[in-house]
């Protein structure tokens, strides 16, 4: 790297601390085509007063070493349909009819690009971020801890657990806060998203943060 751009601070859709640097770069939202409907239909449900039935949801398969987080969630919590868990590849269900339907949406690391965390937000799901070595978008500016879950690897088998001792007037606040933050996840400014806003207010929080030379 040229020494005129170490010190810059670089935007990434990569938050893997492997190639993503902490406390420097900026983590940029994942793009979906299909944002400002997902969003739209969102603030419907929450209008109506719709009450998920589902405790959890994640879909995908199983993948290789690197994707430890998401292979321990299909292995502990995969065919618990019965316990309110809608987790795997499977067939005959709506992938995002369940996930709108959920109160929280699994959002392990894969290929380390986001794109099941935006997907939860944007259909008012609380993410349940399962992410031990990774930054995530528009950090520091907002505040993970208000509109989601953080579930370490290790603690994947104790899930259920977790996620029923989260009081229900936390839930309700983090699901407000969820549809509060969704906007920033929709890059159509146009139809009200506020990504670019969300990713200036991140780069000046992370400057005002970088140590001065002199």
């Amino acid at each position: 790297m040229p020494p005129f751009f170490a010190d810059a601070i670089w935007l990434s859709s990569f938050g893997l601390h492997e190639c993503h640097r902490p406390g420097r770069h900026v983590v940029v939202p994942h793009t979906e085509v299909a944002a400002v409907r997902w969003l739209r239909d969102s603030l419907d449900r929450a209008h109506f007063g719709h009450v998920p039935s589902l405790l959890f949801t994640f879909w995908g398969g199983p993948h290789g070493a690197g994707f430890a987080a998401r292979n321990a969630t299909i292995a502990h919590w995969g065919g618990k349909f019965d316990r309110g868990f809608s987790v795997g590849n499977y067939t005959g269900r709506n992938v995002y009819e369940d996930i709108a339907n959920s109160t929280f949406c699994g959002a392990p690391h894969g290929g380390g690009w986001g794109s099941r965390l935006t997907i939860a937000i944007l259909h008012g799901c609380i993410p349940v971020v399962m992410q031990d070595d990774s930054s995530l978008p528009l950090e520091p500016f907002l505040d993970y801890s208000e509109f989601s879950v953080r579930v370490p690897l290790a603690d994947i088998p104790d899930l259920e657990r977790i996620l029923r001792a989260v009081t229900p007037e936390r839930v309700r606040r983090m699901r407000s806060r969820v549809l509060e933050v969704a906007p920033y996840f929709v890059w159509d400014s146009r139809a009200g998203g506020r990504a670019f806003e969300g990713v200036m207010h991140a780069i000046l929080r992370r400057g005002s943060m970088v140590p001065k030379d002199g």
